[in-house]
């Protein structure tokens, strides 16, 4: 059974049916990393507008320093807001930290699901190059098949495909096939 040729073909053609089993997780793949990179573009706005703001305490902690300077105010009072100021910076930075250690994630996790969807997309390049040879290879079967099988229809003396690709069409084959009772063949002596 092993030296049947459908069997042969059988065997080249079965790792291919996991081909588009490959390419569903490479479309789930582009989406996750998709999905992550929106993700990502979030978060760096947010950690954006969080320098901002912190751009803008230290602005007024500096005024409120100018303020203590000049004697404008008192300095229970300038105290007091330089204490409110300076626990707003501290959860701020703790916020951007957080940020920061998330965004790196995301950045390490885009990375990763680049180089999974790289794989896959040359894994899927070698699977289509495995099925243009299976389907050429199927394609010479089917020609030595067809002469094999006019072969013994005619009876044809002498073995020589290339005589009867020569002097026989395809029409005269099949318009032989059609008039005649097909003889059983298991495969054709000659090769």
């Amino acid at each position: 059974m092993r030296n049947w040729q459908w069997w042969k073909l059988y065997t080249r053609v079965k790792p291919l049916l996991t081909q588009a089993k490959a390419e569903d997780e490479m479309r789930k793949m582009a989406e996750d990393y998709e999905s992550t990179k929106k993700e990502l573009d979030k978060l760096q706005g947010k950690m954006k507008e969080l320098e901002e703001q912190n751009v803008v305490l230290l602005q007024q902690k500096n005024d409120m320093f100018a303020q203590m300077q000049a004697g404008d105010s008192t300095v229970a009072d300038l105290e007091e807001k330089i204490e409110l100021l300076i626990n707003q910076k501290g959860d701020q930075d703790e916020e951007i930290k957080d940020l920061e250690s998330r965004l790196q994630d995301l950045e390490g996790g885009s990375e990763e699901m680049l180089k999974k969807l790289d794989a896959k997309q040359e894994e899927n390049e070698e699977l289509k190059k495995n099925v243009e040879n299976l389907e050429l290879n199927l394609q010479k079967v089917s020609d030595y098949t067809v002469c094999c099988y006019y072969y013994h229809l005619s009876g044809i003396s002498s073995w020589s495909p290339p005589t009867l690709r020569a002097n026989l069409s395809v029409s005269t084959l099949f318009l032989h096939l059609s008039f005649r009772h097909p003889p059983s063949i298991r495969h054709c002596p000659h090769p």
